[in-house]
């Protein structure tokens, strides 16, 4: 149809649906790929600091588990003693980790009904 038109007139290059929405999303891939990356190096320094916290609580509490035992506590209670102890400042961490997205969560959706409030749809 432009051939018809011009001989010299030049035919753009078409794009697809599909590279069009690659181009128009590209950004918003990005971003996710930043945030699943940062993500995964906050798991991983987790379970890094985890590790450290159970490695120095049994270093520390090595002489009492060693009386312990010599007092005859079998080895069930000294680990039940040991891993109660580890869970108990685990959970302390853990808590607050898990009602921070809650409480983000009520707080953005109070927000967005407070500006639908303001915003009108059309």
């Amino acid at each position: 149809m432009v051939r018809l038109l011009g001989p010299n007139l030049q035919v753009p290059a078409g794009l697809t649906l599909d590279d069009r929405l690659l181009r128009q999303m590209a950004p918003q891939q990005f971003g996710l790929f930043v945030l699943g990356s940062l993500g995964a190096i906050a798991l991983l320094l987790t379970v890094l600091g985890t590790y450290v916290l159970a490695e120095t609580m049994a270093v520390m509490r090595t002489r009492e588990l060693g009386i312990r035992a010599a007092l005859g506590a079998t080895s069930m209670s000294l680990k039940f003693s040991f891993s109660a102890k580890a869970c108990c400042l685990w959970d302390w961490g853990l808590a607050p980790g898990c009602c921070s997205p809650i409480s983000e969560q009520t707080s953005s959706a109070h927000f967005s009904s407070e500006l639908s409030l303001w915003i009108q749809p059309r």
